[in-house]
């Protein structure tokens, strides 16, 4: 199990996304507990797409579940 944190900064044009959150073996094959990122509020969320600003992803992975579990802090101006 682990805490992890992934930051997403937006280039210079912005209006990048992620289309899909998946949790994956090492193996390559999706997690058993749950083959997708389990989101607080139960959706998946909508990151920021302004021209360089900062989304922070904090995930905190159940080794034994298998489950991968999300928070999204959004919007963070960027330089």
């Amino acid at each position: 199990s682990c805490n992890c944190v992934l930051v997403l900064k937006q280039d210079g044009t912005g209006s990048r996304t992620v289309t899909n959150w998946l949790a994956k073996e090492l193996d390559g094959s999706a997690a058993d507990g749950s083959g997708t990122v389990i989101w607080a509020g139960g959706s998946n969320p909508t990151l920021t797409t302004t021209a360089n600003y900062v989304d922070i992803l904090s995930f905190y992975w159940d080794a034994v579940s298998e489950i991968a579990y999300g928070v999204a802090s959004l919007n963070f101006a960027g330089s």
